[in-house]
């Protein structure tokens, strides 16, 4: 993969790590709580793909502060992964393609120490790697995995204290995802839900 640094601070990150409740909600134990709820706007995303008719499958991996999620649905455009994990914007809106340009990647990627994003299309991939909303590296290239997106967070301590993912909690977030959509395959740590 051809790498491309950058050192770009999105615009949107100060307010978000200033006052992060604003934008996720309190912060607690792990049920009912802006972490969680972070989470589940961004399933949203691999969700909506599904709905789409786009993949079958989501793949979810947590642990402490971290989580990864891997869909098989269409990919991100190969060319938009910045402008969906950075900038002013943070609300939801739909483009002429029906492809949601999503404020919650804004946000994750704003409160987490690490963001990487991966998209891989009909052969081709490419990446965008942040901290704390800056934009670190970014690149294209080949690839022989299937279509689908990749999104990895860690919640960055110093604007998260203590934030952490329940496994618990993700597990019952999750259990209800696949009971409102039928046929959606969700595994969690490995384990199908």
């Amino acid at each position: 993969m051809v790498m491309e640094g950058s050192n770009k601070k999105s615009d949107c990150c100060a307010p978000v790590r200033e006052q992060p409740a604003v934008y996720i909600g309190r912060l607690g134990s792990g049920y009912g709580d802006g972490v969680l709820a972070l989470l589940d706007s961004i399933l949203d995303i691999h969700v909506f793909e599904f709905r789409m008719g786009f993949g079958k499958e989501i793949s979810l991996e947590a642990g402490g502060s971290a989580v990864s999620i891997r869909d098989y649905g269409r990919g991100f455009p190969l060319d938009s992964l910045v402008s969906v994990t950075s900038g002013v914007g943070v609300g939801m809106c739909n483009n002429a393609l029906s492809f949601p340009v999503i404020g919650p990647l804004k946000v994750a990627n704003a409160l987490s120490a690490d963001f990487r994003i991966t998209s891989y299309r009909d052969g081709e991939c490419s990446m965008a790697r942040y901290s704390k909303g800056e934009l670190l590296d970014k690149g294209f290239g080949k690839t022989s995995r299937k279509n689908g997106s990749l999104i990895e967070f860690t919640l960055d301590e110093e604007a998260l204290p203590g934030a952490h993912f329940n496994p618990e909690a993700v597990r019952g977030l999750l259990s209800d995802i696949k009971g409102r959509n039928k046929g959606l395959c969700i595994f969690f740590n490995g384990e199908i839900i």
